[in-house]
């Protein structure tokens, strides 16, 4: 990945979900109330109302915090919620650029330094059965998830054609509701960074390596394939120099770390498969950042 696509990257920050409970149904018919999906889920005597501030806003995107929350607290009132708690906030990164391609190898790479981190274990991945173009990529446990999903498919006359979505879920009543998107997208952010360190991505490199070498004993070396072959099919889930160096080491034993990098190198060259180095993710890392700290200072 070369740093002039980061450097061109511009992302806005926005909320795309605001889950609230109440202990009370509301009054308002909702058939006549477009910001509130219209499944609401009854659990344990408490109501959850699942909202989207856009459509709160006739359907215009928000990128800024100002706005929000006036939204945000006109839905709430609009629906005369007995104390109402914010239990899940959906925080989403924007591409305007059609981009998901050319990104998403970047984020599923920053999803497994997640799941790394923080175990989440439930890791998924789909693409559309008809024209075989991936849509999303995922990963979450009850607490938190983390999206990435090709927008331009999803709403062709969309503006938005890329998104990461940053999801914190189960959430408490705390004595500060009225600021907890902030202190939600503060855990983010100490979220991503404590999962992307040099240390991490080291371990990571290490362990995709490995998965990389047991699928190659189990689905090729009985049936004559290649190394090269094989690795031409597995293209997508190759991620740096070293995770391919580190498979061609367990392939053949013989080679020292040098060797085993030149021969990852030139293979990735031939063949156009894209590196992402430590740098790279926290250089990515750092404009998310920076687009939630824009959304929050307006």
């Amino acid at each position: 990945m070369t740093k002039k696509k980061l450097t061109e990257l511009n992302l806005y920050m926005g909320i795309d979900t605001l889950q609230v409970r109440s202990d009370t149904e509301t009054p308002i018919d909702l058939e006549y109330v477009p910001f509130v999906n219209s499944n609401v889920n009854k659990t344990s005597n408490c109501y959850l109302y699942r909202l989207n501030p856009d459509k709160g806003n006739d359907g215009l995107q928000i990128y800024n915090a100002t706005d929000y929350y006036a939204v945000a607290d006109y839905m709430i009132d609009k629906l005369e919620l007995t104390n109402p708690v914010k239990t899940r906030i959906d925080f989403r990164f924007d591409s305007f650029d059609d981009n998901f391609n050319e990104l998403v190898k970047l984020n599923s790479l920053l999803e497994l330094l997640l799941d790394s981190q923080y175990q989440l274990n439930n890791r998924y991945k789909s693409n559309d059965l008809l024209t075989l173009e991936q849509l999303t990529v995922r990963i979450q446990n009850k607490r938190i998830e983390v999206e990435n999903y090709n927008k331009g498919i999803q709403e062709p006359n969309g503006i938005v054609k890329n998104r990461l979505e940053l999801r914190s879920k189960a959430l408490t009543e705390t004595n500060s509701e009225q600021c907890k998107e902030y202190a939600e997208f503060l855990k983010w952010c100490d979220r991503l960074r404590k999962a992307v360190t040099k240390e991490n991505y080291n371990n990571l490199m290490n362990d995709l390596a490995l998965m990389l070498y047991q699928q190659y004993l189990n689905e090729c070396q009985n049936n004559g394939f290649t190394v090269a072959k094989f690795l031409y099919k597995y293209a997508d889930y190759i991620y740096s120099n070293q995770q391919l160096a580190l498979f061609y080491m367990r392939c053949d034993e013989s080679l020292t770390h040098s060797q085993a990098l030149t021969k990852a190198r030139k293979y990735r060259s031939l063949n156009d498969i894209e590196s992402i180095t430590i740098s790279n993710i926290m250089a990515y890392v750092r404009l998310l950042i920076e687009a939630g700290n824009r959304f929050f200072s307006a």
